[in-house]
């Protein structure tokens, strides 16, 4: 993959509802709010194409799923359960965030 090639891997969707599905398991949601779980679901893969991101040089080859979709999952539930809402820019950060962190892992 080249510097700041564009991160696109059919397993993501997928590790990022698994963080979806672990903050169900763990908190849960007041499903009246959503519509039921596929309300709160389908609200939470609004944000999944914001992992499609430039990743640098390394490309994050077999840790993107584990340490950046499906703890971005987890994040984009809590935040629209606790808050109701997650503006695009907060959620543009923590992919950002969790990026960096697992380029620093593979760094290391």
């Amino acid at each position: 993959m080249t510097a700041n090639a564009l991160k696109h891997d059919p397993i993501d969707p997928p590790y990022f509802w698994f963080g979806v599905q672990d903050f169900l398991r763990l908190k849960g949601i007041e499903s009246d709010l959503w519509h039921g779980e596929i309300g709160f679901v389908d609200a939470c893969l609004e944000y999944v194409d914001l992992l499609n991101v430039p990743t640098g040089e390394h490309g994050l080859p077999g840790v993107f799923a584990y340490e950046v979709a499906q703890p971005f999952g987890f994040f984009v539930a809590k935040e629209l359960a606790e808050k109701r809402e997650l503006r695009k820019k907060v959620a543009e950060l923590e992919v950002a965030r969790l990026i960096a962190e697992a380029e620093g892992s593979i760094a290391t």
